[in-house]
This record gives C-alpha cells, structure tokens and sequence, in this order.
C-alpha cells in the first residue's frame, strides 16, 4: 500500500482542529491549496477512469467478437460434414464452455 499524500495529512489535521482539536489553527491559505489540489486531482481521477470505461468496453467487444469466432469455428466443426475424433470433440465442448464461462464472469463484473 501506497503513503498518504501530504495532502491527506495536512486536510485531516485541517478537519480534525474544526472539531475541536487543540491543534494550533492550519494555515487558511493552504487548506485552500490543498482544496483545490484535491478537486484537481479527483478532476483528473474522473477523465482516466472514464477513459478506462471506455477502453474496457472497447477490449469487451474485441473479446465477444473473437468468442463469436471460436464459436463459429465450433459451430462449423459440429455439422454432419466434418467427423470429429473423440479428443477433438472434447477439445471443442472445452472451449465452448470455457467461452460460455469467461461470458458469465464478465457480465457478473458488468
């Protein structure tokens, strides 16, 4: 785990003296620094998890388009032209219901 940011410590100070702590008063002119440090930060914290939103959704279509693909692949190996050895239909129903399961845990994590 990561330290707390000077920030942090000096805005808990900050709050812990408006209730009441005998701590000397902090200085009215950074506590508004570090106000405005932290709405900047938080600004910044917004743009980059909406820019991962963002990517994530984008890596999620790629995902469900290359499981769409293996699952056409199957499909195609199922039909009556094609005669399967018994490891290669294992290995075909593995791989479906690994993508049915990866499907699954991603919408849980939706």
């Amino acid at each position: 785990m990561s330290e707390a940011h000077p920030i942090t410590f000096r805005l808990k100070a900050f709050n812990a003296w408006r209730r009441g702590n005998e701590a000397p008063q902090p200085d009215p002119k950074t506590v508004g620094e570090d106000i405005d440090s932290i709405c900047d930060i938080a600004k910044r914290l917004e743009s980059e998890r909406d820019e991962l939103r963002e990517h994530l959704k984008s890596q999620r279509a790629l995902a469900d388009r290359l499981a769409d693909a293996a699952n056409a692949v199957i499909d195609q190996w199922e039909t009556p032209n094609w005669k399967l050895t018994e490891p290669t239909a294992t290995y075909m129903n593995t791989l479906r219901n690994t993508i049915t399961a990866w499907k699954e845990a991603r919408d849980e994590c939706r």
